[in-house]
Parts: C-alpha cells; structure tokens; sequence
C-alpha cells in the first residue's frame, strides 16, 4: 500500500514509520517549499491528512487534483471546513 502523507509530525511520523516497519514502500511525504508552493501529488493508495485544521481543505484539494480518492482525515480543528471539504471529496 502507497501512502501519501500530509503533516509528518507526530502523528504522520508515527505511521510512516510503521508503514515502512510493515514492508510498505516508503510514505511520500508533502511539505511546502519556502515560497508557499508545492509540487503535484503523486497518485497514491491512501492519502493520510495528520496535519494542521486549517491545511485541510487545501490538502484534500492538493490531493484530490492528481486524482488520489481515498483519504484519513486525522486532523482536528478543521470543524468549520467540514462542508467544503465534504463538497471538494463528494465532487
């Protein structure tokens, strides 16, 4: 299973280090350049979000315009995106 991984604090780290204990192929893991600006997700199996509320509505966009579809959404704090990101993922 490929996993792509938003937020690699404790969380993000914690299952990227377990996914590799398990034989996954290596996270990728996304961070924002010093500019602001940030490549394409790559297509993965599962796009895990441990980051920050109010990154993911952004992320969940990040993701879903490379075409990834499945998502954990393990971040709080985002309660007042809820319906944008129910729109972005049921779109």
């Amino acid at each position: 299973m490929h996993l792509l991984v938003y937020g690699p604090g404790r969380l993000g780290a914690t299952v990227i280090e377990a996914a590799t204990t398990a034989g996954w192929p290596r996270p990728d893991v996304v961070r924002r350049a010093v500019d602001g600006t940030r490549d394409p997700a790559p297509l993965v199996d599962v796009v895990l979000d441990a980051s920050r509320g109010d990154a993911v509505l952004d992320n969940v966009a990040h993701a879903l315009d490379t075409g990834n579809r499945s998502f954990i959404l393990a971040a709080t704090g985002w309660d007042a995106d809820v319906s944008a990101v129910r729109a972005r993922l049921l779109d």
